[in-house]
């Protein structure tokens, strides 16, 4: 099952790491392979196209938020 980033949306809960796990798993398969060779790279493109989101965006968004100061 297809979670799309909108139906993710839609219904205002996080992405379970299930969910993820799951269309990693549909990736590899797509790809020829199967558990245990799931790539990293299905995980980023799960997680990627069920939040549209990817780690690295994420990653750069907290290195260009505004730091506190330290007193």
């Amino acid at each position: 099952m297809l979670l799309t980033m909108f139906e993710a949306k839609k219904r205002n809960k996080p992405v379970t790491r299930d969910e993820v796990n799951i269309r990693a798993h549909e990736l590899a398969k797509l790809a020829g392979r199967t558990y245990p060779d799931v790539a990293q790279s299905d995980y980023e493109q799960a997680k990627e196209e069920i939040t549209g989101e990817s780690d690295r965006t994420r990653q750069n968004e907290a290195l260009d938020a505004p730091r506190l100061k330290k007193h």
